[in-house]
């Protein structure tokens, strides 16, 4: 939750949903570099989970900056279709990536290249279509 509610924060003082999103994303890379370095203390893992949070809101208010008006609902349903098909895979392909490499720190370099992913998406998100202006 703090993560979530410092995301909006941090978006309102730099002005860009998009920037603070990117930035995000890298920080949370590094963070996970830290687990590999570190092992499991408590803190890198409170630092990760926190990052976490900072694109979380940010991420789930795209459709209703995409859509407007009465196509609204559709951009959700189809948003929400594709998260909750995309987000049952996740523990299937870090179980194939551990069995397939033999190492259990493959799952962070597989996060890592998700985070990557996720900000190419959302640079092509504003390919096809541009931020709009926002408001506080």
């Amino acid at each position: 939750m703090p993560g979530l509610i410092g995301g909006g924060w941090v978006a309102a003082r730099v002005g860009s949903h998009d920037t603070t999103m990117l930035v995000s994303f890298a920080a949370i890379a590094a963070a996970i570099t830290l687990i590999g370095v570190s092992g499991t203390e408590l803190w890198v893992w409170l630092v990760v989970g926190l990052l976490f949070g900072v694109p979380g809101g940010l991420i789930m208010a795209l459709p209703a900056r995409a859509v407007e008006g009465p196509a609204r609902s559709i951009g959700f349903a189809i948003y929400f279709t594709i998260y909750y098909i995309v987000m049952p895979l996740g523990p299937p392909v870090a179980a194939a990536t551990i069995a397939a490499t033999g190492q259990d720190t493959s799952v962070l370099m597989l996060a890592i290249a998700a985070l990557g992913l996720t900000a190419l998406c959302l640079v092509a998100f504003r390919v096809v279509l541009p931020a709009k202006p926002q408001t506080a």
